[in-house]
């Protein structure tokens, strides 16, 4: 030991000293500089490092200088440049003992793809569209639900000729590409049960759904059941199918043959919740009017409804309720059916029509 106990110092080794010096060289300085003329703007950067490599001292500068034209960034730049690389290399440390090699990297000639700008273009919404978003997709099968009432507790206030309705119905329903459900004489707890699991149920593969209620009806679209009890069109109907999500973007049709009401009678209207999108309604009469049925033939509503709607196939449904208009007005029937619609395209009937 050497004195007041430290150790005597270590006599460095070679590769301790090449370590060292590494530290000290293994570094590397930048300087950058910037010009403008002719419309030209030249960067220049030069960047010196030194290091140990293989026992050797290498000093590496390196310069770029690249020149762009052009102020848009949009456009696509030209660019030239130069590589100049220098070399310092030693057998030894001492920078006595140092020797120059130059190398020339080959010219900078970067390639560029062209750089196409253009506005987007937003993708078409179908939203259950064919052909674009100008009409409703019918390419699968609708579902359609009849609420038919044609006999009641009171046998009093049976609706005689509804049958020659009911066969219309079906007589049509055979020429298109529609799954039906036939519901008779329910009382008014049925009907808000059938339109429960309507509300609950799967119409992912079918295109659009189809409502047809024939009874009597009263003011505020009030509809009577088999047993004298009514149900509101609005709050056990409408609201029960705008309300599945599985006929989001998808048209809901209903075909309403009730008398609305007069004068003397009144009821509670309720309000409903889900938003009332896609919906088409046509309703036999004005509202506080009466609709009137042929004891022999049915309804004037039903029977001239869809002889029209299987003629105008080809067209916009919403034009059918001007056709009827000018038919009940050309056959002198005292009665206007009405049409509301939040349709958001067109609903061509006849792309459900059977090839």
């Amino acid at each position: 030991m050497g004195a007041c106990g430290s150790k005597p110092k270590k006599k460095k080794s070679i590769s301790d000293s090449l370590s060292e010096e590494r530290l000290k060289h293994d570094a590397f300085a930048r300087r950058e500089s910037n010009s403008t003329a002719n419309g030209f703007q030249k960067t220049s950067t030069t960047v010196v490092r030194t290091s140990v490599q293989n026992n050797r001292l290498v000093s590496t500068r390196t310069t770029q200088s690249v020149s762009i034209s052009g102020s848009d960034p949009l456009m696509r730049p030209s660019i030239s440049g130069k590589f100049v690389q220098q070399e310092a290399i030693s057998t030894g440390f001492s920078p006595g003992h140092v020797s120059l090699q130059t190398k020339s990297r080959p010219p900078y000639n970067p390639v560029y793809k062209s750089l196409a700008i253009s506005s987007p273009t937003p993708s078409a919404i179908h939203y259950g569209t064919k052909g674009g978003a100008d009409k409703y997709d019918l390419g699968k099968k609708a579902y359609a639900v009849v609420l038919h009432q044609h006999k009641f507790k009171n046998a009093e206030q049976n609706r005689e000729g509804s049958e020659k309705d009911m066969d219309k119905i079906n007589s049509f329903f055979e020429n298109y590409r529609i799954d039906k459900k036939i519901h008779v004489n329910k009382t008014a707890a049925d009907v808000r049960y059938v339109m429960d699991n309507i509300a609950r149920q799967n119409f992912s593969n079918y295109s659009c759904l189809i409502i047809i209620i024939m009874s009597h009806g009263l003011m505020n679209d009030q509809i009577a059941a088999f047993d004298g009890e009514t149900y509101g069109f609005e709050e056990d109907i409408v609201e029960k199918c705008t309300s599945n999500r599985t006929l989001d973007g998808k048209p809901k049709l209903f075909i309403v043959q009730a008398c609305r009401g007069d004068s003397t009678m009144t009821t509670d209207s309720k309000k409903t919740q889900s938003k009332k999108s896609d919906v088409l309604t046509f309703q036999s009469t004005y509202k506080g009017f009466v609709a009137l049925r042929d004891t022999q033939k049915g309804t004037f509503f039903i029977q001239n409804f869809f002889d029209l709607l299987d003629e105008h196939r080809g067209k916009d449904i919403s034009l059918i309720n001007k056709h009827l208009n000018r038919v009940f007005s050309q056959k002198g029937i005292t009665q206007n059916p009405t049409m509301t619609s939040t349709l958001a395209r067109d609903l061509i009937f006849g792309d459900l029509r059977k090839p």
